[in-house]
């Protein structure tokens, strides 16, 4: 799932990264130097998020993982 269009003010820099990037070298989530946590570069360099309920075991038994933009939900 790519970024959204939520910002966050860019540390660096006075312009405004999208909320996957760490770093940014300008606005979107092409523009990121480094990928915030739970997000990963594709093969296009974009930040996007990575989906944890298909990579990890995260939710107990009886319940189901949604994933969420940056993060997951156990739902159930």
């Amino acid at each position: 799932m790519p970024c959204g269009s939520e910002e966050l003010e860019c540390s660096s820099r006075s312009a405004m990264c999208d909320k996957c990037c760490s770093v940014c070298n300008g606005a979107g989530p092409s523009k990121c130097g480094d990928c915030s946590t739970r997000y990963t570069r594709n093969n296009k360099g974009v930040c996007e998020d990575v989906d944890e309920c298909e990579v990890e075991s995260l939710c107990s038994s009886g319940t189901y993982c949604e994933n969420t933009a940056g993060s997951h939900d156990c739902e159930g």
